[in-house]
């Protein structure tokens, strides 16, 4: 008998639902201002997990015309990290070699670009969490990642992929972000381990950025090492101006 590989999936319009809240992790109780504290909260029958690097004063997601403005204060350097979890054996990973080809992508409306010089979507090793604090931090840490993100208060895009420890990182051809842009992005991972990604930007809306997504000329070639775990993350870090991108989608699965 064939065997049937369990379809992975997750999606959440953060449109149409209100905020929820966040709890640590370690005590349930609802989540503190605290240092690499790590909470976890559930939308629509989805888990997520949220770690806060720094003691990070904007502690709940809360409602914008966009979506879910993600916390992060106005701490140089404070920052988060979103996934859905990073423990293999129950949370939401795949493995090079072993799942079919997969995929991770987010949409999310930047309103101030000048508040906050990393964001993006990748996937990475699935492990502890590691402070991101820093554009050179969000491209060094992890060993195993790709990664397409803003490295800059400018908006400038790039890509980084590491394997092994050796990390490459280089702009991409696409328009900078500016003020009120709605992005998509999207990183496709072959079951052979191929990266490939995609980036649409509007100043419109995001139905307009997510037609407009196509692969940005640049990026660097990846093949991520078989029966690597890979979990998909968003990470975002303040300059010192309370950040100001409202999340609008999330979807991970097979493709």
């Amino acid at each position: 008998m064939a065997v049937v590989t369990p379809r992975k999936y997750c999606y959440v319009d953060f449109t149409t639902t209100p905020p929820v809240p966040l709890f640590a992790q370690t005590t349930n109780a609802v989540a503190t201002a605290a240092d690499n504290q790590i909470d976890h909260f559930t939308v629509k029958g989805q888990y997520f997990e949220h770690i806060q690097t720094g003691a990070n004063a904007a502690i709940q997601y809360i409602t914008a015309a966009a979506g879910w403005t993600i916390p992060c204060d106005g701490t140089d350097g404070d920052a988060v990290e979103i996934t859905n979890g990073v423990m293999a054996t129950r949370d939401l990973s795949f493995t090079v070699g072993t799942d079919p080809a997969f995929f991770v992508a987010a949409g999310f409306l930047v309103d101030t670009i000048a508040a906050q010089d990393v964001y993006g979507v990748g996937f990475r090793k699935q492990g502890s969490y590691v402070d991101i604090t820093t554009p050179s931090l969000a491209a060094s840490v992890y060993d195993d990642k790709a990664l397409i993100y803003v490295r800059d208060a400018s908006g400038d895009w790039a890509t980084t992929t590491s394997i092994g420890g050796s990390d490459t990182t280089t702009d991409i051809t696409s328009t900078a972000c500016a003020n009120a842009t709605y992005c998509y992005l999207k990183v496709l991972v072959s079951a052979a381990g191929v990266v490939t990604y995609l980036i649409g930007q509007s100043l419109t809306s995001f139905a307009a950025a997510k037609a407009a997504a196509a692969a940005p000329a640049g990026a660097v070639a990846m093949t991520v090492t078989s029966a690597i775990i890979l979990t998909p993350y968003f990470p975002l870090v303040s300059t010192g101006t309370l950040c100001d991108v409202d999340l609008i989608e999330w979807e991970v699965g097979h493709q």
